[in-house]
């Protein structure tokens, strides 16, 4: 087994020697690898590495969903009930085999970026937004495959045209991030273990949330985006454990892999093969623990002067 090609020349390359053409049949592993990386290429995603952007007001348990995902339950993203505990953009790696592509290394790296309405102001905000912005658009002009759009089910700024999730994601449209064409978002609602243990109340809050952070997707990102519930403290809840899953309170809801089920559906419908390879790989297939893989630290709007970008985007934010 080999890597998969991660740029645009090392892909025609190995096309080319593998003699692949429209409508051949495709018989060997690398001939089938080779098709998925391009049908992602071909929707302006990055060469033989997904990537999936948290994005979200601050406090909204991006970090928290990150450990819950990966099953590190040792707090292996920094955490805080209380303050913006992300200060870097930090993009936790993790790789795993593919034997039936004869691929090795399959990459999934999670974005974890600071919060919105950031307890240093809406200059630190400007900074951030920046600092994300720069983070992709590095990269040629390629969408995530995945935007977690994460709010917390007790923030009291959730609701109104003009709330902060409105505003934050009024931001995200900013970032240019959002592909219409082939959507890539979807919501995710943590602290669910908030709305309590009754499954009729549950299911009724968890309902009411989840409209309404549809209609503000759709009303701000111009995308339709499947919503699913997370509680990011299982055991504080006491929500039942079933093998490597935890029962929310409507007690049929298995998670994280609803958040598993969400991703592919959504991977599925718009064409992007190699993103479902990397999240399968990532959620049903690796044993590893994720690796810090890249980290950018936005300007200190405390200690910097704002850039001429970053004076731009705090304009924004203020007219948000």
């Amino acid at each position: 087994m080999k890597p998969a090609p991660i740029t645009a020349s090392e892909l025609k390359k190995e096309a080319a020697s593998l003699g692949l053409k429209k409508n051949k049949k495709l018989t060997k592993p690398r001939e089938q690898l080779i098709t998925i990386i391009e049908s992602s290429r071909q929707i302006k995603r990055q060469i033989g590495h997904a990537t999936i952007l948290l994005f979200g007001p601050s406090g909204s348990g991006k970090s928290s969903t990150i450990n819950h995902v990966f099953n590190q339950n040792h707090n292996f993203a920094t955490t805080s009930d209380e303050y913006s505990a992300t200060r870097n953009i930090t993009e936790y790696n993790i790789t795993n085999d593919y034997p039936i592509y004869d691929v090795k290394d399959v990459s999934l790296g999670v974005i974890d970026s600071p919060g919105l309405g950031d307890t240093e102001g809406i200059a630190q905000d400007a900074c951030n937004l920046v600092a994300i912005k720069n983070f992709f658009h590095g990269r040629k002009k390629v969408f995530p495959n995945l935007i977690f759009v994460v709010v917390n089910a007790g923030d009291a700024r959730f609701d109104g045209t003009n709330s902060h999730l409105s505003n934050s994601l009024k931001c995200l449209q900013k970032l240019e991030l959002v592909d219409k064409k082939n959507p890539n978002v979807v919501g995710v609602i943590t602290h669910t273990g908030g709305f309590g243990q009754k499954k009729e109340r549950w299911i009724l809050k968890f309902k009411e949330k989840r409209e309404r952070l549809k209609e503000l997707i759709q009303e701000q990102l111009k995308v339709m985006a499947q919503v699913v519930a997370l509680e990011n403290k299982p055991v504080n809840h006491e929500l039942e454990i079933d093998g490597d899953y935890s029962i929310l309170p409507d007690e049929k809801t298995k998670q994280p892999r609803n958040l598993y089920m969400a991703c592919s559906k959504l991977l599925n419908e718009n064409g992007d093969k190699f993103g479902l390879l990397a999240i399968n790989s990532a959620y049903t297939g690796s044993t590893q623990t994720p690796k810090i893989h890249i980290v950018l630290i936005p300007t200190d709007a405390n200690k910097e002067k704002l850039g001429r970008e970053e004076n731009k985007f705090m304009k924004f934010c203020q007219q948000a």
